[in-house]
């Protein structure tokens, strides 16, 4: 009785997933050399010949991953698992404050990390940066990591970790979305240790690469683990204060902070346990999300996410 729902099971997984992602990795591959060569002619990426093939990388990632999201987002409808009340986007849980202090705390934290890091010469001031000069790229990154936190934190946190907590326990999917999310940004120009030419063969190439380093312990491993404590914490924040905005202000300002600094530092001396640009994968990072975690542990009486999902039922 069984076997008859098989092949449709493959087929619906074949034109469902597997079909589309192989369309938008052919698509992306195909577009990234085009897309690349527009984007020097614009100045939109570095001409600076070192700077040519992490450019590329970054064109061919987001030529990927936008489809992809939206390839996800349209496949799973997260917005049909509940309302925007349901995940605290409106409604009482809405309260600016905790939002303000969760996005400046944040700030506060990275930039003061960085700051640590240029004291120690870890980090070294940029030649010829400007305030003046930054302004422009500093809001740019303010807006995008205001938009990734959203999405992110909607379908990871508000989506994904309810869903998930239904079968296997809120502690079981606070890991398991950690360690997914952790995984997910391992596609990222930065990881390949290999340059590759700006060609649709190199864009293929680039792919394989990003599939190995996630799963090299050596290579990613430190990453992993920053970025697995840093998704506790937006969760934490979220179950804490129940309001998803809580967990989208910790994570633009993360954002906002990791790649901000670069317009006025570049790498110094660096040692091998503090981490490397993004300052996440090293100890430093990592006690100071240990530390956000002890802060926004759960207190006696529950949080409040899981009273407001009691009332609702």
């Amino acid at each position: 009785m069984t076997s008859p729902s098989r092949p449709g099971a493959a087929r619906r997984l074949l034109l469902g997933w597997a079909l589309p992602v192989g369309v938008i990795v052919a698509g992306a591959a195909w577009l990234a050399p085009v897309v690349h060569g527009w984007a020097l002619d614009l100045g939109w990426v570095s001409q600076r010949p070192e700077k040519h093939v992490s450019g590329f990388l970054k064109v061919f990632r987001r030529l990927l991953l936008i489809p992809l999201v939206g390839l996800v987002f349209w496949r799973l409808r997260p917005w049909r698992d509940g309302s925007l009340h349901s995940f605290g986007l409106l409604g009482p849980p809405v309260r600016a404050r905790p939002i303000a202090v969760a996005f400046l705390a944040t700030a506060a934290l990275g930039a003061g990390l960085a700051g640590a890091f240029l004291a120690l010469g870890w980090f070294v001031p940029e030649p010829g940066a400007t305030l003046g000069g930054a302004w422009r790229p500093l809001l740019t990154r303010l807006l995008l990591g205001g938009l990734v936190g959203v999405l992110e934190e909607y379908f990871f946190r508000g989506w994904m970790q309810r869903r998930l907590a239904r079968g296997a326990g809120t502690a079981r999917a606070a890991l398991l979305v950690a360690a997914i999310f952790a995984l997910l940004h391992a596609f990222k120009p930065s990881s390949l240790r290999a340059s590759v030419e700006p060609t649709a063969l190199g864009a293929l190439e680039a792919l394989g690469q990003w599939l190995q380093a996630a799963f090299d312990p050596v290579a990613f491993g430190p990453t992993f683990l920053g970025l697995f404590l840093f998704s506790l914490v937006l969760g934490a924040a979220y179950a804490r204060t129940g309001t998803l905005w809580t967990a989208v202000a910790i994570h633009a300002a993360a954002v906002w902070v990791a790649y901000g600094h670069e317009e006025f530092t570049d790498l110094g001396v660096l040692p091998g346990w503090a981490g490397g640009r993004r300052m996440v994968d090293g100890l430093p990072a990592w006690g100071l999300l240990a530390g956000a975690l002890w802060v926004l542990r759960p207190r006696r009486g529950g949080t409040r996410e899981a009273a407001g999902e009691a009332r609702s039922k």
